[in-house]
């Protein structure tokens, strides 16, 4: 998702879901956004990218094109949002909440976390029943029911 994308990558958080992102950014540079610095330098050392706090985030988020939010929470970084950049928020559920709104309303674009999802299950079926379904339609479906009025 973010392969078409240039530039340097900021990434709140360091679970499964970081781990996901810092491999899909491989070869560019990544700072990664840890409440845990120190064990997170040493779980992410064989990757050799910059771990920083919560409290360094205004020193690296000015140059970073793409920023991936792989928490549940919503960092508090709309002040540095901006039409250049690129917002990836993994979360994917409720659809109008979060880093998504913001960067909507401040031009930049945006990744869906539910794009991400679609993907995910399409890799599913070619892995248990050796086809490869279609991600698009797989995305239209679940925005589809997500956003239908109850």
């Amino acid at each position: 998702l973010i392969s078409k994308f240039p530039g340097k990558v900021l990434i709140f958080g360091s679970g499964g879901a970081a781990k996901a992102a810092v491999y899909a950014a491989k070869g560019r540079e990544i700072v990664l956004v840890s409440r845990n610095q120190e064990e997170t330098k040493t779980e992410y050392a064989k990757w050799k990218i910059k771990v920083i706090s919560y409290e360094e985030v205004e020193n690296e988020i000015g140059n970073a094109r793409i920023i991936i939010n792989a928490t549940p929470a919503v960092p508090e970084i709309a002040n540095f949002i901006d039409e250049n950049k690129v917002i990836f928020d993994m979360r994917y559920n409720p659809l109008d909440i979060g880093l998504n709104k913001i960067a909507l309303e401040k031009g930049a674009t945006i990744i869906h976390g539910l794009e991400m999802l679609a993907i995910q299950a399409a890799e599913a079926q070619r892995i248990w029943f050796g086809k490869r379904a279609n991600s698009d339609i797989m995305l239209k479906a679940a925005l589809n029911e997500m956003t239908k009025s109850k």
